[in-house]
């Protein structure tokens, strides 16, 4: 039963509604602010909804008998999941308007913290953002004992910083040196680890339909104590002096601030100001801490790198949303399907995947014609669970139970039961051939058939079958359990129903699935390879893989060309791109440096090593390749210029798979990119960070670049006619403010008290020298 459905039932007297919350006050004096946002299913801060909690915090600041007031919400699993993120990237365009609405907002937040009576939040699912700044501004907070409990301030991932007091009260709760790993990594905690952290003051272990009454009770028993406002956390000696020093706020500045530099990459300015900006204000009066703070928001907020992280997240959103849009005909029908799934192969891939299918408690069959591989396979999986387990995503119990829904074997026959069947054989069309004859004897009729294909087309991947309308492209990443989307390809023949039923399960396993056309490569693999073999080729040029992953790092791609065609294998590489090369001609040239590499026993992370040596998570520059790297005839080009070459070059291809209409969307492109293939996030995707370079800038690079280096660099039809017609890929979305420099860091200052003491004990110790003398 839903919460709100729980207090309506209760004996409460309603005081005020408004359109997204509403006030009442129970028998005992305890008021409730009822966030019910209308027409969402979760609360989202907007313009409407601080209107609306603006009036019910006037009717509170008037009423004159409450003994306690409750901030509670209506959604179930969501308490206030933070600002409505398109609000910030849409109408928040100006400094202006962001400095006006950051103010609003924290004087709001600090009317609710000066309610005289004891003021309780009480979080019963998603709390983040804005809201859990809310929840700082009460004097205690709740949480239900419940995995969809979330708390923190990721707003760092989205480029900006906290702005509504967020930074000032989480550092007077905790301490600076707890406070700003919080504020820094954007961290989400689960309700468990809000208390150990000291965010959360009380977990109520009930459930989602006991919790009103466990909060009304809990209230109670707070205020029937002889001190029921929160109490003061005890500061240990070496966090006083890292907190109210200024030699030791200035260690912590140095020492964070070098850290920053060696893990942020991409240019990202959010930490380092989050830094600056709690360092320098954490000893400030609170009015003037929440000035520093909104000026740090103001000066972030319509930046690139936030409009594109922003960008980002919105096209995530609403890819999700139309899957589930995809999905729901399948889901209504069929709310428990898949009762029982199947992978074939338990390779590297299908290992992944059938973990991840038990992981989220649905029973699979893993079958492969090989016993070894079936028992390395069993031991990858228990070893996942095991980290699982350590990091607390899943209890011991809960492990065991899943470990058990999974079945091994090498008999066809077991697959019949399955309803879904995730095909991972090796990418040889031959093999492939063979296991989807195999699965249309045995699978039950109405069995849909994904494949988990990297490179094959589904119309040659079924050419040989007489169902081919319920085979369906399902792309996961390497790992598998690790990346967050899934491709799932549309063939010539492929039923909706089978479109469908790939979205249901990958939402199920909690994946964002992007619909996507049939065509060699897919969409992932056409842009990801013309990128890896670019990176390839600099490798040879230069003489170092290091150099140019180091460089591609800087830039801020999560995915870097040596290690990633380590991780996939240097012969899974070449058949890639023996696929790719036959389909697009010249824009996929023979990698000749893999070949030589796969010649003398190579064949990446898996065996022998590859552009790496790999010793556990450290790796080092394998020495055997360095006699095959900066040949003879090669010249050598700049870091600036081989970086364009790369990230130019995934440009173009994703305008050719654009003009192919391999997708609807730029936005889609840019999802799978970023969320699949570690496309820089703060660059928001290559067809937004081609918008933000110009389109015609663009083309005239690439025209360069096809001069130099040759034919793949010929710039996309679509792409050129855009540029002429200055159409955009995004036409009428926000692309930020340009950076006119480096954000300038204010650094960390004395008080006027420090510098008093220091004076004092200046002159004393010069009168003292001055007498002895």
């Amino acid at each position: 039963m839903p919460a709100r459905a729980t207090l309506e039932h209760t004996n409460v007297d309603e005081i005020l509604r408004c359109r997204h919350m509403w006030l009442a006050r129970t028998g005992d004096a305890i008021y409730w602010v009822v966030f019910d946002k209308d027409g969402a299913d979760v609360n989202l801060i907007d313009r409407r909804w601080c209107e609306d909690l603006a009036q019910i915090v006037t009717e509170l600041e008037r009423v004159r008998d409450a003994q306690a007031i409750v901030l509670w919400s209506a959604k179930k699993r969501s308490f206030i999941a933070g600002a409505d993120v398109a609000v910030l990237l849409y109408e928040l365009r100006t400094p202006e308007e962001t400095a006006t609405a950051t103010r609003s907002l924290q004087a709001l937040f600090d009317r609710i913290e000066r309610l005289r009576p004891l003021t309780v939040a009480a979080l019963g699912g998603v709390c983040l953002g804005g809201g859990f700044e809310m929840a700082l501004a009460c004097r205690r907070r709740v949480a239900l004992a419940s995995p969809s409990v979330k708390c923190g301030l990721p707003e760092v991932k989205l480029g900006i910083c906290p702005g509504a007091g967020g930074t000032v009260r989480l550092v007077r709760l905790l301490g600076v040196v707890d406070a700003l790993p919080l504020l820094v990594s954007g961290r989400i905690l689960t309700g468990e680890k809000a208390i150990e952290a000291g965010i959360v003051d009380d977990l109520l272990p009930v459930s989602d339909y006991e919790f009103f009454n466990a909060v009304h009770a809990h209230v109670r028993e707070i205020l029937s104590a002889p001190a029921h406002y929160q109490p003061k956390r005890r500061m240990g000696f070496r966090k006083w002096l890292l907190h109210h020093t200024f030699i030791g706020r200035w260690m912590l500045y140095r020492y964070t601030m070098r850290q920053l530099s060696r893990e942020v990459t991409g240019n990202l300015s959010a930490p380092f100001v989050i830094v600056d900006t709690i360092l320098r204000s954490c000893v400030y009066a609170p009015q003037k801490a929440l000035d520093a703070e909104a000026e740090a928001l103001i000066k972030l907020g319509t930046s690139r790198e936030a409009t594109a992280l922003q960008t980002v997240f919105v096209n995530n959103k609403n890819a999700k949303h139309k899957a589930l849009t995809l999905a729901a005909p399948f889901g209504e029908r069929s709310q428990d399907f898949p009762q029982y799934t199947a992978v074939i192969g338990a390779g590297e891939m299908g290992r992944g995947i059938a973990y991840l299918l038990s992981f989220s408690g649905i029973p699979v069959y893993l079958k492969d014609i090989y016993y070894r591989c079936l028992s390395d396979a069993k031991t990858t999986i228990h070893r996942l669970y095991e980290d699982a387990v350590f990091s607390r995503r899943k209890t011991l119990a809960e492990a065991k139970t899943n470990i058990q829904l999974m079945t091994t074997g090498v008999a066809p026959d077991d697959v019949k039961n399955a309803e879904f069947i995730v095909e991972s054989v090796p990418e040889k069309l031959l093999d492939k051939h063979r296991a989807f004859a195999e699965l249309e004897k045995v699978a039950r009729p109405n069995a849909i058939i994904a494949t988990n294909t990297s490179s094959q087309s589904i119309r040659t991947l079924t050419a040989k079958m007489k169902t081919p309308h319920r085979v369906v492209g399902l792309h996961f990443g390497n790992p598998a359990h690790k990346v967050p989307c899934v491709e799932v390809v549309r063939g010539k023949q492929t039923s909706d129903e089978a479109v469908a039923a790939a979205c249901h399960v990958a939402l199920k396993l909690g994946k964002v699935p992007v619909v996507c056309g049939d065509g060699e490569g897919f969409v992932v693999n056409r842009v990801l390879f013309r990128y890896l073999l670019e990176g390839c080729q600099l490798a040879e040029e230069i003489g170092s893989m290091e150099a140019v992953d180091k460089a591609l790092a800087d830039f801020g791609m999560l995915c870097l060309p040596g290690v990633q065609l380590d991780l996939l294998g240097f012969e899974l590489v070449l058949v890639v791109c023996g696929v790719l090369h036959y389909a697009y001609h010249d824009r996929y040239p023979s990698p000749r440096l893999i070949e030589q590499f796969v010649d003398i026993g190579l064949n990446g992370k898996r065996q022998g090593g590859g552009f790496y040596t790999y010793d556990g998570a450290k790796k080092s520059v394998n020495p055997a390749i360095s006699s095959f790297l900066a040949g003879p005839g090669f010249s050598k080009p700049s870091k600036e210029a081989g970086m364009e070459r790369c990230i130019f070059g995934m440009i173009n291809e994703a305008a050719y798979v654009l003009q192919d209409s391999m997708v609807e969307s730029a936005a889609e492109l840019d999802v799978l990119m970023v969320n699949f293939s570690g496309f820089a996030p703060m660059k928001g995707g290559p067809l937004y960070y081609a918008d933000c370079l110009g389109l015609r800038f663009v083309v005239q690079r690439l025209e360069a670049l096809q001069q130099t280096w040759g034919e793949r660099f010929h710039p996309c039809p679509l792409l050129r006619t855009m540029a002429e017609r200055g159409d955009r890929f995004y036409p009428g979305h926000p692309l930020g403010e340009e950076p006119t420099g480096p954000i300038v860091l204010k650094g960390v200052r004395p008080t006027l008290g420090e510098v008093t003491v220091w004076v004092s004990v200046l002159g004393l110790g010069l009168a003292m020298l001055w007498r002895w003398r």
